[in-house]
């Protein structure tokens, strides 16, 4: 693979992990296919188990989609800014993702010029 290619084709997968996180986190949020309970009946609860797949999914998803630090401005605010913050965490990842294909380019070329 040319190393010029490289770059681009991981900042073209980041940009689609980020799309592919938005909406699986959207139909989290939609179906709650978890199961978890309301906010008037977790204020009954003291204690509610949280499922170990949604931790994980939870993890993968803020690992691979680093943009998603902004998600905290979104707390308290209208989904459509939620939204905007999404699609922009989304593009972030285009460079980011680029700039890691970059340097993935540069150590394979210079590891095959030794």
């Amino acid at each position: 693979m040319s190393a010029s290619r490289m770059p681009r084709r991981f900042a073209i997968s980041g940009l689609v992990l980020g799309f592919i996180s938005m909406g699986l986190w959207w139909f989290d949020y939609v179906y709650n296919p978890f199961h978890y309970p309301t906010a008037q009946e977790a204020q009954s609860l003291a204690v509610f188990p949280v499922h170990p797949v949604h931790n994980i999914f939870e993890t993968v998803v803020v690992i691979l989609c680093p943009g998603l630090i902004f998600r905290v401005f979104a707390v308290g605010a209208g989904s459509a800014f939620a939204v905007i913050l999404w699609v922009f965490a989304a593009v972030l990842n285009w460079p980011i993702y680029y700039a890691i294909g970059f340097l993935a380019a540069l150590l394979l070329k210079r590891q095959t010029a030794v």
